[in-house]
């Protein structure tokens, strides 16, 4: 994954707004990176559809707000027409209506007058998984196309009842709801880290992404927008996704609880739960999308004992945790959160302070997988420490807090994603 010194042609960008003075403060923006990011502009939604017909461009920025076409009908088209294109979404109003629209369309949204070094380094982000991505191009159009992915059916269901509720915000129980499904988890981290209800960028946990929503825009979200639509029930059960959720809580809780031992940073307990709490995104993803390909993948995986992600690389390009960090990286996740995702089997590689959670949202899933099996502890996590002697001193402690955490929060075996 050290693809730092490979060398990509330029990334094509094209700005969108009707105001000048806006192009202009975008093009300081862009000015610093101006050798490999090759930059054109259009006025407006009309122009820029000509531009898009006659050549490939890797990101569009397109303002909401404009005369004629405005950027929603925009973004929609480039989905509908170009959807290997990152689409981000700009605008100096905060119009519901707008952003529920912007919420099926956009990966990302910022505000108007825009934060130059976060938007730059979004935009990093999102080129450097498109980049590896992009060895797989089915696998690039099918992160770049996914504004969701499907939501149990009791998640949903409980959400109508929670969202029903008359009087108040009734809503005490949705943390626990939206904690308990990856796919509802991760769309509601993705919404929460926009600019609009996060301008500082803040949010690294699910209580402040839910409380940074807030319940009216759920309730809209969820009622106007076709986003947490339900999962196939025979896929479900046919997959085991229950159990795959469930495992992900699990893991979350204990990871946060590893990294305070190897770290006193709470920004980087914050990350570990919710890097824990996501780690099989991907995964959800590839069931999902190629149900088919998944299952032969995992039949392949029961009968030889090879692991799934070398598998899951042959058969789809990716294995799972590149493809979750794609789309993280993508929905403007956290960094160590979405760098986690992508040393999901090799955490020992991540630097500093990207390795603490890596190495800690790693631990948890392997000795949580070795309980689950064995009730002990295998080779897989020692492997991984083996070479240091610190991380082999803390195992004994780890192992009592995963099964502390097993205990109170889950009992079934999980698809292996070893």
């Amino acid at each position: 994954m050290r693809d730092g010194m490979m060398e990509y042609p330029p990334r094509k960008i094209l700005l969108v707004d009707d105001e000048q003075n806006v192009l202009n403060g975008m093009r300081r923006v862009m000015w610093p990176l101006r050798q490999i990011w090759a930059l054109q502009y259009a006025s407006c939604a009309e122009q820029a559809l000509d531009l898009m017909a006659s050549a490939h461009f890797d990101l569009i920025i397109a303002d909401i707000q404009m005369p004629g076409r405005n950027g929603i009908y925009l973004l929609e088209r480039a989905l509908a027409d170009h959807p290997r294109t990152t689409r981000f979404a700009l605008s100096g109003f905060s119009d519901r209506e707008m952003v529920l629209q912007a919420a099926g369309v956009a990966h990302q949204f910022f505000a108007k007058p825009c934060d130059a070094r976060r938007l730059r380094a979004a935009m990093q982000q999102v080129f450097r998984y498109r980049d590896i991505v992009a060895r797989a191009p089915e696998m690039l159009e099918l992160v770049s196309r996914t504004q969701s992915l499907p939501v149990l059916g009791e998640t949903h269901d409980a959400l109508a009842d929670l969202f029903s509720q008359a009087g108040g915000d009734g809503l005490g129980g949705l943390h626990d709801v939206v904690r308990g499904d990856l796919a509802m988890a991760a769309k509601v981290m993705h919404l929460a880290r926009w600019a609009l209800f996060d301008p500082r960028g803040r949010v690294r946990n699910l209580e402040r992404a839910l409380s940074g929503l807030g319940t009216d825009f759920l309730r809209s979200l969820f009622c106007a927008t076709t986003l947490f639509r339900k999962a196939d029930e025979a896929l479900v059960e046919r997959m085991a996704a229950r159990t795959l959720f469930a495992h992900g809580v699990t893991c979350g809780v204990l990871a946060e609880r590893i990294v305070r031992t190897l770290t006193p940073h709470p920004r980087l307990a914050a990350d570990a739960a919710v890097a824990g709490l996501l780690l099989n995104v991907g995964q959800w993803l590839l069931i999902t999308a190629r149900p088919r390909e998944f299952e032969i993948v995992l039949e392949e995986h029961r009968e030889s004992g090879i692991p799934l992600h070398e598998l899951e690389q042959k058969m789809f390009g990716l294995h799972h945790g590149m493809l979750g960090a794609a789309l993280m990286a993508f929905w403007g996740l956290p960094r160590i959160v979405t760098e986690t995702q992508a040393f999901h089997h090799n955490p020992g590689d991540a630097v500093r302070p990207v390795r603490f959670v890596s190495v800690a949202v790693h631990a948890a899933d392997a000795i949580l997988r070795d309980l689950e099996c064995t009730e002990e502890v295998s080779l897989l996590f020692k492997a991984i420490c083996r070479d240091d002697p610190f991380l082999q001193t803390r195992l004994p402690q780890w192992c009592a807090m995963a099964r502390q955490v097993k205990e109170a929060n889950y009992e079934r075996p999980v698809i292996s994603a070893c």
